[in-house]
């Protein structure tokens, strides 16, 4: 019994065909729990983060296939719901380049307040900076070109 209980606690591993990490984590795919790393076929990690009650919580990282980070943010569950949603300041980065492709604020899983966008090059995306509401553009900004 003793021996169950601690086996039970180990992250499981699951592989892909060729034997390269898919994901590791506790619990199974819909009732995962704690921290869980997914990775792509080629072995590159690919998200990590924290699952309570199989949904997402708290902060998560995710990368593209090259490496590079691709976004980085919190999530938090829908009470009574079986979904979770961004939640916070979140930031996106560009593929190839790896400049901050976005950075804004999320409330209920929609774009809320001043959000910052810019281009692959780092210049101001200046038709998607500004305020948002609902995750609609209500009034444009243009930020410092710090992307």
């Amino acid at each position: 019994m003793l021996c169950i209980a601690a086996c039970g606690d180990q992250p499981r591993p699951s592989q892909f065909k060729d034997g390269v990490r898919r994901y590791q984590g506790e619990g199974a795919p819909g009732a995962e729990e704690g921290l869980w790393t997914t990775w792509y076929f080629d072995g590159q990690i690919r998200s990590r983060g924290r699952y309570s009650l199989g949904l997402k919580v708290g902060s998560w990282e995710t990368w593209y296939r090259n490496g590079q980070r691709e976004a980085l943010g919190e999530r938090v569950p829908v009470t009574g719901t079986s979904v979770s949603l961004r939640e916070g300041i979140w930031s996106f980065w560009h593929e190839g380049s790896g400049r901050k492709k976005s950075e804004g604020h999320f409330e209920a899983g929609r774009r809320t307040g001043p959000w910052h966008y810019w281009n692959n090059d780092g210049s101001v995306d200046e038709k998607r900076t500004g305020a948002y509401l609902d995750s609609q553009l209500v009034e444009a900004d243009t930020p410092p070109n710090d992307g």
